[in-house]
């Protein structure tokens, strides 16, 4: 039991907890081999195992970001506030080379199969890079038969399952970036068919599919000139906090623990990380200069970075962006904000037309990548991406 009462009781107004500012979450675990998930049979024999089993991972593949979930997990539901919803798993992780570049598109319908990527100009395996090396593939083993795998300059992956196209299934023209899908069976009354090898724990499984037609697949390849792709997207949801030490997707209003004094009264403050980033405010209230109690609704700000000598170092929107008279968040509701939701995505995109060559001399290869990394160029686009207030 947790009383949240008792943790809260000392900020200014307080009245209740709003259920749901609350998040309580259950960490997953991984099963790791020879460990395996518990079974339907087990299960049935003894229920208690279910809520066990419906949080039961293993990774396949961290190369290609592929989880395996225990499938009595499908079906599972947990009681919200808005009704019984199904289990929804949140992954963390980081990017190794932001060079792989990923395109999702559907299998083409009709003739020709072909597909254009947006590069067109992929790198190709074994002929030499921008240092003068031979460039050896994505960086993972992949399948490149139904018994061998290995290096690969391009993947084709079937979004569906996580399954990886063989290479007999298609071909790529790496000047152009045209995708041509081959019909393996040779069988135009059935459509158009593959193989798609699967990563099981007991061994790789290779099987045909009849039809890919509209099936949605991911290509991965790095295109020639060093591109990488690199998005960035506000926090979908922001948890507020009276805690003035800021965690991951958390925000604080100015004065709200009613101890600390360095912040403003009429400022929300984020970590520095989501500096740049738009976020919308479903609802907040606050005092003007006049002590007029008053309210915002569904109001859009961006996070601005701390001034020069900010006596409190967080990331931060101010109030009299939309009201000059704002003064101080009010809680005599029980809260002052809530409903604070990220609404901007941005993607960076890094590139690199320059060359050098590797010496064998290790300063002068450190004086040359210092010169090439200096040429590098950067374009920054941004949209927005609204979400609904109880998402």
């Amino acid at each position: 039991r947790i009383d949240l009462a008792a943790q809260y009781s000392t900020v200014p107004g307080f009245q209740r907890v709003e259920p749901d500012t609350v998040q309580v979450a259950r960490l997953f675990e991984e099963v790791v081999l020879p460990q395996r998930f518990f079974t339907d049979a087990e299960v049935r024999t003894n229920p208690s195992l279910r809520d066990e089993a419906v949080y039961q991972y293993r990774s396949l593949s961290d190369r290609l970001g592929i989880l395996m979930f225990n499938p009595i997990g499908a079906n599972y539901t947990e009681q919200r506030r808005q009704g019984r919803t199904k289990l929804v798993a949140r992954v963390d992780y980081g990017v190794q080379d932001w060079r792989n570049l990923r395109e999702d598109f559907r299998v083409p319908t009709g003739l020709p199969n072909q597909q254009k990527l947006i590069m067109n100009s992929i790198k190709v395996k074994d002929v030499s890079s921008i240092d003068g090396t031979r460039y050896k593939g994505l960086g993972f083993p992949v399948p490149l038969t139904s018994t061998t795998t290995g290096e690969t300059d391009f993947l084709l992956l079937d979004r569906e399952t996580g399954g990886v196209f063989l290479p007999s299934c298609y071909k790529v023209d790496k000047s152009t970036g045209l995708i041509s899908f081959i019909d393996v069976d040779n069988d135009p009354v059935n459509g158009l068919s593959a193989d798609i090898v699967y990563q099981d724990p007991g061994g790789n499984v290779t099987r045909p599919i009849e039809d890919i037609r509209n099936r949605p697949v991911r290509a991965i390849y790095q295109a020639n000139g060093e591109f990488a792709v690199q998005p960035q997207k506000a926090t979908s949801r922001y948890r507020v906090t009276f805690s003035a030490t800021l965690g991951f997707a958390q925000c604080y209003p100015g004065r709200a623990n009613g101890v600390e004094t360095a912040s403003q009264p009429n400022r929300l403050y984020f970590t520095q990380s989501e500096i740049g980033k738009k976020v919308i405010l479903g609802e907040v209230w606050y005092r003007d200069t006049g002590g007029n109690l008053k309210s915002m609704n569904e109001q859009e700000f961006l996070i601005k970075a701390p001034g020069v000598g900010d006596p409190f170092p967080y990331a931060y929107i101010d109030l009299t962006e939309k009201d000059p008279a704002a003064a101080s968040f009010d809680y005599t509701r029980g809260f002052a904000v809530r409903t604070v939701r990220g609404s901007s995505v941005s993607v960076r995109v890094f590139y690199n037309p320059e060359t050098f060559k590797l010496t064998n001399d290790p300063d002068e290869n450190m004086r040359l990548l210092g010169i090439w990394l200096s040429n590098m160029r950067k374009v920054t686009t941004e949209t927005f991406l609204l979400k609904g207030a109880t998402e």
